[in-house]
């Protein structure tokens, strides 16, 4: 359950660590049992994903990294959140919508920005400007990155965590 629930802050105020939109791999140990058990929810990328999908069919070049991180191109099923639902369903006591509502309130009512988070957003700034829906959630009104202290919320992940928990 606290797993879970972490993992849903974490993607809230860590969301380049993390997140409902990626995946990985849980590592379960079941004490009475003396028993490990490892959940794979690693993103699966779509079919049509190839060797040749960052290439320029024209020129034979690799597209350039702002191309090939911001376009869409390197889509992936993402494996998260069927991964807290099956280990609640089978090793949890409490409910997914149960363990959602911490991340729901971060989200809603905000935290406080630390260094590593400004780093991370600075680091992605110039693409953030790309997106108007990102950019309102991580950059101040002017486009500028905010300052370690700021108050963040991220009111859409706070609404798509409720409908996950409908």
């Amino acid at each position: 359950d606290a797993a879970v629930a972490a993992a849903a802050v974490q993607g809230v105020t860590r969301p380049y660590s993390g997140g409902i939109g990626g995946g990985g791999i849980m590592h379960v140990y079941l004490e009475e049992e003396d028993r490990f058990v490892i959940l794979d929810h690693r993103s699966e990328s779509s079919e049509n994903f190839g060797p040749d999908a960052f290439l320029d069919s024209e020129t034979g070049l690799i597209y350039p990294e702002s191309t090939r991180i911001s376009s869409g191109m390197a889509t992936a099923v993402p494996g998260a959140v069927k991964a807290w639902e099956e280990a609640l369903q089978a090793y949890g006591t409490m409910s997914l919508s149960d363990v959602l509502q911490p991340a729901i309130k971060v989200a809603e009512e905000g935290f406080v920005a630390d260094d590593n988070f400004i780093r991370e957003t600075s680091e992605n700034a110039n693409r953030f400007q790309l997106f108007d829906s990102t950019r309102e959630i991580y950059l101040g009104e002017n486009g500028a990155v905010p300052q370690p202290g700021t108050i963040m919320k991220n009111p859409d992940l706070a609404k798509t965590y409720r409908l996950i928990a409908e």
